[in-house]
Formats: C-alpha cells, structure tokens, sequence
C-alpha cells in the first residue's frame, strides 16, 4: 500500500486493566514508553483515560505502512531495552491487551495524524474525544456512507471536529506476537469536541463509543 506519512497504518489498543490500576499504567507509558516507539518510526498519536470504563486505557499509534510496522514493532519489542526493562510492570496492571483494530485512514477523509499537538506543550485544556467503532455487518457501501454522515452531522451539532475517518486494514498481520482482531470490519470516526458533556452526548448510531480524555503527553489533546 502507499505511504501515507508516519500514519499510512494505524493501531486503536484497548486494554482492559486490573481494578484501580490506570493511573500507574499511564504513568509508566507517558514516562517510559512514548520516545522509544518513536525512536524506531512509530508514532504515538494518543493515550487516553476512557471516561465511561474506569478500568480501560485507549491508545493509538501510526506507522508508515505494513512493512514499517513489523520493523517497528520488531525493534521495539524484541531487540529494544525500553519494552524488557518496563514489561513486567506493564503487564501486571492489565486483565486483556488484544482488543486491538488494524486500520487505516479512509480516502479523503480526515486524518488524524494531522491534528497532532506538541507532546509536552505546557498543561492546560486537553480536548476531549469521542470515538465511534461502527461494525460492517455487510457489503452495503452506501449504508455506511449513510452512517458516515449521519456520525458526521452529530458531531457538527454538538461543534465538535472529526478529525479521522478509519476503516479495517485487511492485510495480514505482520507481528503476530501483537494479535489485532481479525473479527471486525469497521468504520471509525474519531472527533474533538470543546467539553466533555458535548463528547459524551455523542449518538452512537448503533456503534460502540468511547468517551475519551488524553493523558498529559498525548499528541492528540
């Protein structure tokens, strides 16, 4: 596939943590686990606090294509000394970490790599999101289109901003030691919106939703 920047392939990770242990995870990963991704091409687009599920963390991250994310992948996690120093830690905070969509952005669509801010630009307003995962039951195009606008014109009405359009990567995995779902074909909008009562008032429109906050060193805030 072409390369679409640092994001021609992206990753959505929801983990589902042991009770009372987000705090710590986040900690350890905006502390200990942001650079080194990038150091080897990946990019760490956001980490997020899930407002309505006390116990998940949601990140995303980007990589230039398929190949670059098996590259990155394998440099991380087998060859770096970041992932062997932390993982021990990081795994004893979490229930699951396979809840994982392989996407990539929809032509023409928003994307959201381009509405990345300075990781440590001084604290303040961190926007919050909501991300809508809505699940193609069939091959009917123009039914999710219907969907798309209809997502697209609730978010307007409630002066929020899409700022990526997803849909499933269908390629195989390239790093199967990380598994991605392979039982999902989906359509993601991601949007920021001004308050939180306005991302939370979000429609699902029959998809799944997460209301989102970034954590203190997301690029997306």
């Amino acid at each position: 596939m072409a390369s679409d920047g640092p994001c021609g392939v992206l990753e959505l990770r929801r983990y589902t943590l042991l009770p009372g242990r987000r705090d710590e995870l986040i900690e350890l990963f905006d502390a200990h686990l942001v650079e080194p991704q990038e150091e080897v091409g990946i990019h760490v687009l956001g980490q997020f606090r899930d407002v309505e599920r006390p116990d998940h963390f949601v990140w995303i991250r980007g990589f230039a294509d398929l190949a670059s994310r098996t590259q990155g992948l394998t440099r991380f996690y087998l060859e770096g000394d970041a992932w062997a120093r932390h993982r021990s830690a990081a795994n004893a905070t979490m229930v699951d970490s396979d809840d994982v969509l392989l996407l990539r952005p929809a032509p023409g669509m928003a994307h959201p790599c381009r509405g990345v801010g300075p990781r440590d630009a001084p604290s303040g307003h961190r926007a919050p999101y909501a991300v809508l995962v809505h699940h193609l039951r069939d091959a009917d195009e123009k039914g999710s289109q219907r969907w798309l606008a209809d997502a697209q014109s609730a978010v307007h009405a409630l002066a929020g901003k899409v700022v990526g359009v997803l849909r499933t990567e269908s390629a195989p995995n390239g790093f199967p030691r990380l598994p991605v779902r392979e039982d999902a074909d989906v359509l993601v909008l991601i949007a920021r919106f001004g308050s939180l009562d306005a991302a939370a008032a979000t429609p699902g429109l029959g998809a799944e939703r997460l209301v989102l906050v970034p954590t203190s060193r997301s690029s997306l805030r």
